[in-house]
């Protein structure tokens, strides 16, 4: 994850966004075990750091970009771009939290060619 400093960050989000509108994956309900796992790790080596992890597919597009909007500047946003089919949600939860120090990451992170968010 880079150099974060720790003693700004009091907690971590992780969230996976849902495939976008009008598009379909087979694999879209699958757990999120590369969040989960990235959780976990914080969780160990930062212990009094929170941690939440945001699942899409559970709770919606609506749902999250509602909660990324309340996200503080003392808050990691981390997003994951895990297929290209969910990549215009991605971008729609950067742009709803100002504040927050997001971190868009996954395997297809740069699936399309963006301008500046």
């Amino acid at each position: 994850m880079g150099h974060v400093h720790t003693a700004t960050i009091n907690k971590v989000v992780l969230a996976i966004p849902p495939v976008s509108s009008g598009q379909s994956f087979v694999g879209a309900s699958l757990p999120p075990y590369g969040v989960v796992s990235i959780g976990t790790e914080l969780a160990h080596r930062f212990p009094n750091l929170q941690i939440e992890v945001w699942d899409g597919v559970v709770l919606g597009q609506p749902e999250l970009l509602k909660r990324a909007k309340s996200l503080e500047q003392s808050v990691l946003f981390g997003i994951s771009a895990h297929t290209s089919l969910n990549y215009s949600n991605c971008l729609e939860l950067v742009r709803a939290a100002p504040k927050a120090n997001v971190v868009l990451g996954g395997i297809h992170v740069f699936a399309r060619r963006c301008g500046r968010l």
